[in-house]
Parts: structure tokens; sequence; C-alpha cells
């Protein structure tokens, strides 16, 4: 599963299930690895030094997340770029796809 099939997900639950949300934005890290352990993705550790923000879109407002790149990350070309994100890189390109939580760990 890629970062934004997990996304997905998260979003999905938290528009299903009040109580999964009101924790989502008042402890997103505690609700984020509860979730991880509810899908049987213990294998996914959210490092202890990563600060996580979940913020709830206004009828007005349209959000979009940029993610941070690697000095690495920062001379590869568009293509190579795209070439990540399509095959759902990490919010971090660390030069890989897949679920990694790069941007504590390159």
């Amino acid at each position: 599963m890629n970062r934004w099939e997990l996304e997905h997900k998260i979003i999905m639950k938290a528009l299903k299930d009040p109580e999964f949300k009101k924790k989502l934005l008042s402890q997103p890290k505690e609700a984020l690895k509860d979730f991880l352990q509810s899908e049987g993705n213990e294998d996914l550790n959210i490092p202890d030094k990563m600060n996580v923000k979940v913020y709830e879109e206004k009828q007005d407002e349209w959000m979009i997340s940029l993610p941070h790149l690697t000095k690495d990350a920062q001379q590869l070309s568009t293509a190579e770029l795209e070439k990540l994100f399509a095959a759902g890189a990490s919010g971090s390109v660390c030069g890989g796809g897949g679920m990694t939580w790069c941007s504590m760990n390159c």
C-alpha cells in the first residue's frame, strides 16, 4: 500500500467514524498508530520524532500538502520525480516509492 492509498483509507474511516475523526484531529499520532494496528500494518511505525498534523478543511478552503524533498531528490529531473510519485512515493522522496517515513529517516 502506498501513501496515497493509506491516506484514502484514513480519510474514509474519519468520514464514517466520528470517534476516530475526533481522535485523529486531537491526537493524530495516536489515532494513526491505532489505525495502522487495526489494519494489520504493525510493520509501519511512525517515528517518535515525526510530527503528525491533521487539519479539517473548511467549506471555503482547499489544502494542498507539498512533500518534503531530500537534497538528493531535489537533483532529480521532472520526469524522475513524476515516475516516483506515479509509483506512490512517500511524503518525502528518498529515491524510491512505497510506504516509508523518509522525511525523518533519509
